[in-house]
């Protein structure tokens, strides 16, 4: 009897702790209950691999993809002489010169080239991607911060971490003031109270950051900040007076972009801000739909194939792989249980709705908008749905498969993207343009289009390249932003821009670069009104290169008016 009371006092402890997950013995645990233990104990290192993952994809969707309008903008800022050169090419560039002054150390490092200026924005992604780590595993464990990380590519605004424009910088400073946010609340609820100044430092780097990077900056660090704060405030009825100061203590960053923005828009954005005004039900009912519709890619592609794919997959797998009983599939977590703060889930909700928000502010200040510019509501959304999944205590092993389910179609669906669109593919300059042999100028009939062609045209034909400007056709087609950006710019860069009525008055001969947009459509129809007759030269699908020769008859009439 005594022998027995000893080994029933030795399984009793080697029995497993009942703290760990899922708080069953050995033989109940599934496949996915020991990847989940395996990744919490490998955590960070489980970070860096991922981390090295996006690294290298985003550097492959860097030389996949050439320098598009506004990317080419940044590094015109950015490659300028003279500082008094810098400052007079910015507000074509539409943001704070953060981006630009970045970009500029990058090609004085590196050199000029497609990955180069991509290089801050690729690693200002990482950046926040391990704040999105760090804001969801201090509330919800490691798997769920991982699968914070993850979920972010099921989003289409990962896209942006290999781009040479602002926006993986203002995630990056918004994720660096929310998690430091994040830490000073902590530290203010805890007991003993913690010292926070280190996090109160990260608030106001974050937010001046995020000003200085792009012109909507207050608005996508502002809005989860004031979430956050309110849920605090209405649970501890009394303000948090050094959070509020600190965030305060940002804003005279405002006084010195402000100005700059008001150059931008007065050059740029007058023609959308007019026409707002005024305001009327039908143009705000306009504004709402037109902009999602005008940005439905950035919303819909492939990614919601693996969303619908991995729902299926954890919906099904843990039954397949559980196989010790009939009450195995009904176990919750029954170790520490998970309970995210309320107000990391509002700073999160906040963040959500960054897209709306935006769109609100644009639409009183300049009216022009791109729901790119609510790029930290992809960051939201995937801690807004971590945060959510473990508050309802979601059994831990279907959490790790969810982890592995994103990060096999994620990355299997982007290299099969890499593989069937390989570098230089789509975005290389058209054959017709690059390899036509006659001394012809060439139009061409698209301003966005314009600059790329311009930038990546071989020197032989770079010169032969014309962009026509006429501002009140601009303004009724609605063209107008780029085309302005183009007049801006040309005393900064070698493009030719000449004024339409101008150019027909000395060429009867030249050639005509056309899409199927509405724009390269209407030039081609308004040079054949004019007299010109259009013969088709080359055609690759794409892109359409007519000879355009003004007709004998209106040639007389036009040496006629010239004499007079």
């Amino acid at each position: 009897m005594q022998l027995r009371k000893m080994e029933e006092a030795d399984e009793s402890v080697n029995s497993p702790a009942p703290n760990l997950p899922l708080g069953v013995s050995g033989s109940a645990r599934n496949v996915g209950d020991l990847c989940y233990d395996l990744l919490s104990r490998y955590g960070l290192l489980s970070l860096l691999l991922l981390l090295a993952l996006v690294f290298a994809r985003s550097v492959c969707g860097s030389q996949q993809k050439a320098l598009w309008n506004d990317e080419i903008y940044s590094v015109i800022v950015a490659t300028q002489p003279t500082w008094h050169k810098f400052a007079q090419a910015m507000p074509s560039e539409c943001n704070p010169p953060l981006y630009p002054l970045l970009a500029r150390l990058a090609i004085r490092l590196f050199g000029l080239t497609d990955l180069s200026v991509r290089m801050p924005d690729i690693l200002s992604f990482l950046a926040a991607l391990a704040g999105v780590y760090v804001f969801v595993r201090r509330e919800c464990g490691v798997v769920f911060g991982l699968l914070a990380v993850v979920l972010i590519f099921s989003e289409p605004g990962w896209t942006y971490s290999f781009e040479a424009r602002p926006y993986g910088l203002l995630l990056a400073f918004l994720m660096l003031a929310l998690v430091s946010w994040q830490s000073a609340a902590n530290a203010a609820e805890a007991t003993p109270r913690r010292p926070r100044r280190l996090a109160l430092v990260g608030i106001v780097i974050g937010i001046v950051g995020s000003i200085f990077s792009h012109g909507i900056g207050v608005v996508e660090v502002g809005v989860p900040l004031l979430f956050g704060e309110a849920v605090r405030l209405h649970r501890t009825r009394r303000p948090d007076w050094p959070i509020l100061a600190t965030a305060l203590s940002a804003s005279p960053a405002l006084a010195i972009i402000l100005p700059m923005m008001r150059r931008t828009r007065d050059l740029l954005l007058i023609y959308s801000r007019a026409e707002m005004h005024p305001l009327t039900l039908a143009k705000l009912h306009q504004y709402w739909i037109v902009n999602p519709k005008s940005t439905l890619n950035l919303i819909l592609n492939p990614a919601l194939i693996e969303i619908l794919a991995t729902i299926v997959f954890v919906a099904w797998a843990p039954r397949w792989l559980n196989c010790s009983g009939s009450d195995s599939s009904d176990r919750l977590d029954q170790g520490l249980i998970v309970r995210p703060s309320a107000h990391a889930i509002a700073a999160a909700l906040g963040a959500s709705l960054l897209i709306p928000a935006t769109m609100l502010a644009m639409m009183s200040s300049t009216g022009y908008y791109n729901c790119r510019y609510g790029i930290g509501s992809i960051a939201g959304i995937a801690m807004l749905a971590c945060l959510l999944i473990g508050r309802a205590g979601r059994r831990q092993s279907t959490i790790c498969l969810s982890l592995f389910a994103f990060l096999l179609l994620s990355y299997t669906h982007g290299y099969i993207s890499a593989m069937r669109h390989p570098p230089g593919q789509a975005d290389a300059v058209a054959y017709v343009l690059s390899s036509d042999q006659s001394d012809l100028p060439i139009v061409i009939s698209d301003p966005f289009n314009y600059i790329r062609v311009w930038w990546y045209a071989p020197a032989s034909v770079k010169d032969r390249f014309i962009y026509l400007s006429d501002e009140p056709t601009g303004i009724q087609h609605d063209y107008l932003v780029p085309e302005v950006a183009l007049v801006a710019e040309k005393p900064l860069i070698s493009a030719r821009l000449e004024d339409y009525a101008g150019f027909l008055s000395t060429h009867d001969h030249f050639l005509l670069d056309t899409g199927a947009d509405d724009r390269s459509i209407f030039l081609k129809a308004r040079l054949e009104g004019a007299g010109y007759r259009s013969t088709l030269q080359a055609d690759d699908g794409f892109n359409h290169l007519y000879d355009m020769q003004r007709t004998a008859s209106t040639s007389k009439i036009n040496r006629v008016k010239t004499n007079r």
